[in-house]
């Protein structure tokens, strides 16, 4: 029975070992850049673990002052894979790192990640999130970076993925076939009232410039007759006659308009061998 008791306690110990070695290997938040104070740090650790455990998908945020000569996207890939991020066989999840070095960001799914976050959904988050990281709030950016994954992964686990014919919250309504007609935010009376505004102007200083040509012209007097001006015998019209000469008519076909927008996600390798989404700019 002692023996019994001793292999307890000794496969106790080891697990209580165990388990703050691999938590410490793998920390959601790695601040490298230190842009986060120490409580902003806590908050989003908390925010990212009880998100993750939720979904059963990790949510990754780390800050670097170097890459050590890797691209951006080459780092967050390998960041991922190689400190054995991800949850499941499929390793689903999602990274956002900060590469202060080049002022920029990159987002890298994997797995299930690839599904729920479209390329939609990630130029999405970030022009969600480069309006904080240009003003230094990077806590603000990362909360606003898992709200959205959050909503993402919830949707999708639901039947129903963000992408470009299925807008999140109005971005890029207008987008899918035609381009940005309007940004993330702004509305269609914000346009009206920049045109309104630009006509109004225009309209001032086309009026400006009228009035100042015509105070540099003295009057002349009104002629109902072009007589006045022609020197007697100058004219002289003996015949008249109008010939047409040809018709040529250039018709082209005008061209049927597509989609800037295909829609999925776009896929890569990484060093690891494993499939990533992803994408990303600067700030």
């Amino acid at each position: 029975m002692k023996k019994i008791l001793n292999i307890f306690i000794c496969l106790l110990i080891i697990s209580l070992l165990t388990f703050p070695v691999f938590a410490a290997t793998n920390p959601l938040v790695v601040d490298e850049a230190d842009l986060m104070s120490d409580y902003e740090e806590q908050q989003l650790t908390a925010t990212l673990e009880e998100i993750s455990e939720r979904q059963q998908f990790d949510i990754v945020a780390v800050t670097v002052d170097s890459t050590d000569g890797k691209s951006t996207m080459d780092f967050a890939d390998d960041f991922y894979d190689y400190n054995g991020y991800g949850q499941g066989e499929n390793h689903d999840g999602v990274i956002l790192v900060i590469n202060m070095a080049e002022r920029e960001y990159w987002i890298s799914t994997s797995g299930y990640a690839i599904t729920a976050i479209t390329d939609y959904s990630i130029e999405m988050i970030g022009d969600s999130v480069v309006p904080y990281m240009k003003d230094g709030d990077y806590y603000g950016a990362y909360s606003e970076y898992a709200d959205i994954v959050d909503d993402l992964v919830t949707s999708a686990k639901n039947g129903s993925i963000y992408d470009w014919n299925n807008t999140y919250k109005g971005y890029g309504e207008y987008a899918y076939g035609d381009g940005y007609a309007e940004e993330y935010g702004s509305s269609g009376m914000d346009s009206f009232e920049r045109i309104g505004t630009s006509v109004i102007v225009a309209v001032i200083i086309s009026a400006i410039i009228v009035l100042m040509v015509k105070k540099s012209y003295k009057p002349v007097a009104f002629n109902r007759s072009a007589a006045n001006y022609l020197n007697p015998g100058s004219l002289n019209v003996t015949n008249s006659y109008e010939h047409f000469l040809y018709n040529h008519v250039t018709m082209t076909k005008r061209a049927e308009e597509s989609s800037n927008h295909s829609g999925g996600s776009s896929t890569h390798t990484s060093s690891s061998g494993t499939s990533h989404g992803g994408g990303g700019g600067h700030f």
